[in-house]
């Protein structure tokens, strides 16, 4: 790889840490929403209850599997180590994806750290992720 002119290179890093933070404030906002679905869910109210995804996938206009993701990743994961996800960084200086941590909501608490660390170091993309994922849970 080349070396960028100075400029461009401050520009660009300035590039990469705007999308970094805009990244970042969305898979809180996707966390937090799928925490406050999760506890509807498991809410005694009968006006929230089972039907807390169907209602507000209708009205977001997505599908509720699309909530019920980020309702288990909100279950899965506890807010310490999602902060702790969100702040590692790839080769590409960005943090991990919604769709890493999606992948990673679904491994055993015990070994979704050790994951995370080969995510981070090897740079996995989500296929990759997710292939190691499953072979985690499959026992392979």
């Amino acid at each position: 790889m080349r070396d960028l002119d100075p400029r461009l290179s401050a520009i660009t890093g300035h590039f990469i840490m705007r999308a970094a933070d805009a990244q970042i404030a969305e898979m809180y906002a996707r966390y937090d929403y799928g925490y406050a679905l999760h506890v509807a869910h498991y809410s005694n109210d009968p006006a929230l209850g089972r039907h807390v995804f169907e209602g507000a996938a209708e009205r977001l206009s997505v599908h509720p599997t699309l909530l019920r993701t980020m309702a288990r990743v909100a279950e899965n994961i506890p807010p310490p180590e999602f902060h702790e996800l969100v702040s590692q960084r790839l080769r590409t200086l960005l943090p991990p994806t919604w769709a890493h941590v999606t992948a990673l909501a679904h491994v055993r608490p015990h070994a979704r750290h050790p994951l995370a660390v080969e995510m981070v170091r090897d740079s996995l993309s989500v296929r990759e992720l997710a292939e190691r994922a499953r072979a985690l849970r499959s026992g392979r």
